[in-house]
């Protein structure tokens, strides 16, 4: 545990030992602070003072040992230290090793309730983003020591670093989950916006996607998150703060497979708390980049259509572009889709696919001032769809036809944002 100045930290009597009492079988001697002693020099763990202050303490997970604790780590803003004290505090006094050395410089943790396990690593957000122990140790001696949360930087970039000491995240469902957007209120410092990595994107015997983000989940105000093991079930629970009730209250996150429709053993949830549909979208990667910059065409969007499947109920779809760098986002359709009711002679409940949803082609009224031209037309498109309900998204695919630059200016418009 760290001590009240932030730079010290000591270490309780291992469990069972002769400073506890009998009638608990000596599992109360880690209450006790005698063995401590044994250090050299004192019964102090210090830190450097010009470093910063301890944020988080925590043991990594290490394979082939008797616990599966690795060393423990102390986190400050600035540094990572390695502690990998033996157990046996009578040796402490005579090693000539350190048992205190540094693991990582530059960059360090923040909070406690940020810095978890994750697997064999240890993620924990830093002043520039979400880290990894491993990355971070592997990469010292290279000019790549980066964050790991580049995708998703723009809403990270944003949250106030005098609050990130509040963050909290957890390890669940195969994802990492990071709290973003601290709001510092009467109330306690909450969050806006969750972070997510999944880290199991589609698993196989022959193969294993690398994880990818999938991006920012809104529309709660999280206080912290924790997760355990209840009944041998994982859960996740969240401390959320209901601003119109002004309430504290206790929410679950259940897994990805309480929202499967193909689950027939639970009735799925697919709107939140039970009922509200739930709004997701995603943004794509550039469009009809070409490999070069000399081999770019002019080209003007004329249609596109959706793949979905694991339709349940009503789903709104929102269909949005936009041309090269263009700051906003251009509607582009908006529809809907139900998926059929069971009735006698459909008497399955079962969820429908829709292999074409068709988007037409764009409007030519919007157009950009600063280029004079309509915003379907561009040398490269982006394309964001938003869901509201429950379905599987699949794929897409779009069509432009390149078109000749035009030689004179086009008259000027007026901004559509």
């Amino acid at each position: 545990m760290a001590l009240a100045n932030a730079k010290d930290y000591i270490a309780g009597d291992i469990v069972r030992g002769p400073s506890g009492t009998k009638a608990l079988d000596f599992r109360d001697a880690i209450l006790n602070i005698t063995e401590n002693d044994f250090l050299t020099g004192g019964g102090l763990f210090t830190i450097p003072g010009s470093i910063g202050d301890i944020k988080a303490m925590i043991f990594t997970a290490q394979l082939d040992t008797a616990l599966g604790q690795g060393p423990l780590m102390i986190f400050t803003p600035t540094h990572v230290f390695s502690n990998n004290s033996p157990v046996d505090r009578l040796t402490w006094q005579t090693l000539i090793n350190p048992i205190q050395t540094e693991a990582a410089i530059g960059n360090g943790g923040l909070g406690q309730d940020s810095t978890f396990l994750v697997n064999s690593d240890t993620e924990y957000r830093s002043v520039d983003g979400i880290r990894s122990l491993i990355l971070s140790t592997q990469d010292f001696n290279t000019w790549v020591r980066t964050p790991i949360s580049h995708e998703v930087e723009r809403v990270l970039n944003r949250d106030n670093q005098a609050l990130l000491t509040f963050g909290s995240g957890v390890f669940f469902d195969n994802r990492t989950l990071m709290t973003a957007s601290p709001i510092s209120t009467p109330q306690g410092v909450y969050h806006q916006a969750l972070v997510a990595l999944n880290t199991d994107l589609i698993t196989t015997v022959r193969d294993k996607k690398p994880p990818a983000y999938d991006g920012v989940w809104p529309g709660m105000n999280l206080f912290s998150q924790v997760t355990g093991q209840f009944s041998a079930v994982e859960r996740c629970y969240q401390f959320v703060y209901n601003t119109v009730l002004q309430t504290l209250e206790l929410w679950e996150l259940m897994p990805s497979s309480a929202g499967d429709p193909d689950n027939q053993s639970l009735i799925p949830i697919i709107g939140d708390n039970g009922t509200q549909a739930i709004q997701w979208w995603f943004e794509s990667p550039v469009l009809f980049k070409e490999r070069t910059p000399a081999e770019r065409t002019f080209k003007n969007l004329v249609n596109g259509e959706i793949f979905v499947d694991k339709l349940v109920g009503r789903v709104n779809f929102q269909v949005f572009y936009k041309p090269d760098q263009y700051p906003c986002w251009v509607p582009w359709i908006n529809f809907s889709e139900c998926a059929t009711e069971p009735t006698e002679s459909y008497p399955t409940n079962k969820p429908q696919f829709r292999p074409r949803l068709g988007l037409g082609t764009p409007s030519p009224t919007p157009c950009d001032p600063s280029t004079n031209r309509p915003l379907r037309e561009g040398y490269t498109f982006q394309i964001k769809i938003v869901f509201t309900g429950q379905c599987e998204f699949v794929g897409a695919r779009f069509a432009a036809v390149v078109k000749p630059e035009p030689t004179f200016a086009v008259p000027s418009c007026n901004p559509i944002c």
